[in-house]
């Protein structure tokens, strides 16, 4: 009981906090939800999944202009200069290349009130995995903008990641949903009209991102230094693990990444590839693959009710069947 009111009143402050700089945020152009507003009046329970609080740094928002929903990252600048430094960098880049997967950058605000934070505003991202992957055809996708996502990293702009785990990588949700979710309630449409009803990845292609900056560092002018390509093998010995971890370990069919996996996860960084030998192997891999595999359902190691199993795999073959007719890509590139 203690620990659960500990938790509400840890929320309430993150949220006080939010609340405090809602009229100036809207003065922006960012319009936060009814319960981040200064008038709202607390009652029995929050309107939001405790989760969307856990950590209280980044919220959801409606920019004003356009309706578009958007993300608000609050960065201190004590603690994390240099990840605004790269904000406005990445800011600069935006749709000059589609080979860069790093977050759009919106907007740049510092804080008024002699605050020493900055919220930086990025499009509303969702967790890459959820919903979950159907086809194989689909994380060749996602793996495919990833591993390119990454040689632009290291080697167009001179970049490490520091983090390449799972929470790090994020999609473009909204070509999946025909009506806004509700990011407090993923199930639930924004205006809580009904459920929220993603589309499948093959009928309607996303774009994936790396995110939270926090740990990068950049590495132009320095590219040949031992420090430099440890960075960067980590880089790529933490993407091997997510890898192995979301997809290797979780889904049957996947013995065609092994030897990719094997060698993003050497002991010794020196024998791991770059992020540019790792995209080009990759890409014969993707070539490698027939049509059949590639839109074939993905299936969970630990099995399905064999009942279930069958209507799956009947649906499923129908869906690409229509699909293949029409001439719907195996790989849903965005």
């Amino acid at each position: 009981m203690l620990s659960a009111e500990l938790e509400r009143a840890r929320q309430e402050t993150v949220a006080a906090y939010w609340r405090r700089h809602h009229r100036w945020l809207a003065s922006k152009g960012y319009v936060l939800r009814t319960s981040l507003r200064a008038s709202w009046t607390p009652s029995a329970s929050l309107d939001l999944d405790p989760r969307y609080l856990q950590y209280g740094v980044v919220i959801d928002a409606i920019r004003a202009s356009d309706g578009m929903q958007v993300a608000l990252k609050r960065v201190c600048m004590d603690r994390a200069s240099g990840e605004v430094d790269l904000a406005h960098y990445f800011q600069a880049l935006n749709g000059k290349s589609l080979r860069n997967h790093c977050v759009p950058i919106l907007d740049i605000l510092p804080v008024e009130g002699g605050e020493k934070d900055v919220i930086i505003v990025m499009p509303l991202l969702k967790a890459f995995d959820e919903p979950l992957f159907k086809t194989f055809g689909e994380v060749v996708a996602f793996l495919s903008q990833i591993f390119e996502g990454l040689e632009f990293l290291h080697d167009s702009v001179n970049i490490t990641h520091g983090e390449c785990v799972s929470r790090h990588l994020m999609m473009d949700a909204s070509p999946l949903y025909e009506h806004s979710y509700d990011p407090a309630y993923p199930a639930l449409r924004r205006d809580w009209a009904g459920p929220s009803k993603p589309r499948s990845r093959t009928s309607r292609p996303v774009r994936y991102y790396f995110v939270d900056f926090g740990h990068a560092k950049s590495t132009l002018g320095k590219t040949e230094t031992a420090e430099v390509q440890e960075l960067r093998a980590a880089d790529i010995y933490e993407l091997g693990n997510t890898i192995r971890k979301v997809f290797f370990n979780q889904y049957d069919g996947f013995e065609f990444l092994y030897p990719v996996l094997a060698d993003m996860m050497q002991v010794d960084p020196v024998n791991r590839p770059s992020a540019r030998t790792l995209f080009r192997r990759f890409l014969n891999v993707r070539d490698s693959l027939s049509e059949s595999k590639l839109r074939s359902r993905l299936k969970h190691r630990n099995g399905e009710p064999m009942l279930r199993r069958i209507g799956n795999d009947l649906s499923h073959w129908l869906l690409t069947a229509q699909r293949a007719i029409i001439g719907v890509p195996a790989i849903p590139d965005a």
